[in-house]
Order: C-alpha cells, then structure tokens, then sequence
C-alpha cells in the first residue's frame, strides 16, 4: 500500500514526530516513535531509530524511506529496503556520496 493510499484510508495510521533541530534524535524521541511503530518491546529498536536519524542529518539527506521494516525470528528489528534522497544543495559538503551519481 503507497503512504497516499494509507493517508486517504487510515490517517491514524500516519503520523508526524517532529524532531528538535537544537535537540535532535533522544532516547525519549525513539522510544516513541519506536512504540507507534508497535516495535518499543524489541532490544536495539530506539537505537535502530536514532541511526536512521543520525544518518538523515549527517548524509544531508531530504528523505529516508524505509519499506518494509520487519522484524526476524530472533526478534530483530530489519529495515528491509530504502529509499534515500540527496540533497543537492549539499553536494559541496558531501563530495564522496554526490561523486557516485549516476546520470545515465
């Protein structure tokens, strides 16, 4: 299901957590975002969560998409497939991963 169809269909299911620019990603932030995502209860998720924040703000990225997230037999949490987006604005700072487009 596209994050449209499940806005249009079920908006309790969509959520916003804004994230503090002069905080950024805590503990507190996770957890909570980790307990809407029903995986709270898993070791490493709050973790999991603040890595991906981590990576959104220090790779300048406009977008990181996550689908699907599951979780193994072992009770780990699996971020399955991504979706990132680059700014472009920031090809001066991230000189390494701006190298590596592929314009064909």
């Amino acid at each position: 299901m596209s994050i449209e169809d499940l806005a249009r269909d079920q908006p309790d299911m969509v959520r916003t957590f804004p994230i503090p620019v002069d905080v950024g990603m805590n503990d507190e932030h996770a957890n909570t975002i980790a307990d809407f995502l029903e995986v709270g209860d898993l070791a490493g998720s709050a973790d999991v969560i603040k890595n991906m924040y981590r990576c959104f703000m220090e790779s300048d990225l406009t977008m990181l998409e996550i689908n699907p997230l599951g979780i193994t037999d072992s009770d780990q949490l699996m971020l399955c497939d991504a979706k990132l987006n680059f700014d472009d604005n920031a090809a001066g700072r991230q000189k390494d991963t701006h190298s590596q487009v592929d314009l064909r």
